[in-house]
């Protein structure tokens, strides 16, 4: 009825009721009502409050982006007047680091006996078990350069060597665990994998962030690098004997050989200690010879002992995470456009210049020319000589013959 009385309204009829008046009063009502209406209560994003700068239309940045900010290049911009020379200590700290894989076979002796310790025992691993885990490291190397060379290159020196010293001293300790719960497993994902990435993460980034702050010794910068790459060994060699000495203990002596009664069984060698059997090995005075505190040859009880394997690579993984991530803190990298004073950079390679289109009256007369080259390259030169003489003898002859001779000649 109402939308009817309304109709009727506009539409100039005669309509006057005392319904309308009051309806469209109603109507004015509750427009006034809803013009003087508070607006809606609304809040800021604290989201956004927390990320609020200059630039409003940013996107807020992420947990993981917030965290690995100092680490990326454009944090490690080194600044006006900063000498150069000092990058050079911080690849040298994660190089030495890295360096020390090559000492590997320092671990096969004492991994082939964690369980005998003076001697291998029957669950002891084999050496054919052990070596290839050195293998693998080398491969993953390769691969972690191949794949994650432009990753490094984007994020910067500082975010690769702490990558590569969270995964070099995390795979260390990871061995470690292995040794200590002998699980060969552990072995090949610690130091084969995890190791593997980190050695090659710690190789690409030094070298190339030398090459940039020397563009004009680029060669000693390269061979900076290296050198303190392949004298990681040879100072990682006395410190892992040192620790493996450290920690190594010699298990329960049970006297020589003749001394105790032996009893062979699929096997493996028992003696009865306090009433029950315990595995045992036998060890020679050659045996006890290779190990590093003194010991007596004869019988010793089986899991009694430590060959100092375990810890130490627990104590290089966290030494190595330290240092590494010591050299990744000094890490800087130089401004876009930065050169050496004095240092002109070479000239780049001028480019060939497009050919211009050729419409295709000229490409065949191109193609002409070039097929004319070819033919009169093939021409044996003797004939060749032999038909410049006949046109020039005609040529004193008559016109005619002259004219004929040049077009044979040609020909």
């Amino acid at each position: 009825p109402a939308t009817m009385l309304r109709a009727a309204w506009l539409q100039g009829g005669r309509l006057r009721t005392g319904l309308v008046k009051p309806l469209g009063l109603l109507h004015a009502h509750d427009n006034d009502q809803q013009q003087q209406r508070p607006p809606p209560l609304s809040f800021p994003d604290p989201r956004r409050s927390l990320h609020s700068n200059a630039n409003d239309s940013a996107p807020p940045l992420s947990l993981w982006q917030r965290l690995t900010k100092p680490l990326r290049r454009e944090s490690i911009v080194a600044p006006e007047g900063y000498n150069r020379w000092l990058s050079v200590p911080a690849s040298f700290v994660v190089q030495l680091s890295i360096g020390s894989v090559y000492a590997w076979s320092i671990f096969n002796g004492p991994l082939v006996r964690t369980q005998g310790v003076v001697v291998s025992s029957a669950d002891d691993w084999t050496l054919s078990e052990v070596v290839p885990v050195f293998s693998l490291c080398a491969a993953t190397l390769g691969a972690c350069t191949f794949f994650l060379g432009p990753w490094a290159e984007r994020n910067g020196p500082r975010m690769v060597a702490a990558a590569a010293g969270v995964a070099w001293g995390g795979g260390l300790f990871l061995t470690g665990i292995g040794v200590q719960m002998h699980e060969l497993p552990l072995l090949y994902l610690g130091y084969g994998l995890l190791g593997g990435t980190g050695w090659g993460l710690g190789y690409i980034s030094p070298v190339s962030t030398l090459m940039k702050w020397f563009p004009d010794r680029r060669g000693m910068a390269t061979g900076l690098g290296l050198m303190a790459f392949g004298g990681g060994a040879m100072v990682a060699t006395p410190i892992n004997e040192a620790l493996l000495e450290l920690y190594f203990q010699l298990p329960q002596y049970l006297g020589a050989v003749d001394a105790v009664s032996l009893v062979t069984e699929a096997g493996r060698r028992f003696a009865d200690v306090g009433g029950t059997l315990q595995e045992v090995v036998v060890a020679t005075a050659q045996d006890v010879s290779r190990l590093p505190v003194a010991a007596q040859p004869g019988v010793y009880v089986v899991g009694t002992g430590d060959s100092g394997a375990a810890r130490t690579f627990m104590t290089l993984g966290t030494a190595y995470l330290g240092t590494i991530g010591l050299g990744a803190y000094i890490q800087r990298v130089p401004a876009d456009g930065w050169v050496p004073p004095g240092y002109v950079p070479p000239a780049p390679l001028s480019q060939p210049q497009p050919r211009q289109e050729e419409t295709p009256a000229e490409m065949q007369h191109h193609l002409r020319e070039d097929l004319d080259e070819q033919i009169v390259e093939s021409l044996d030169g003797d004939q060749l000589a032999r038909n410049r003489a006949a046109a020039s003898s005609a040529a004193t002859a008559s016109p005619a013959a002259a004219q004929s001779a040049t077009a044979t000649a040609a020909a």
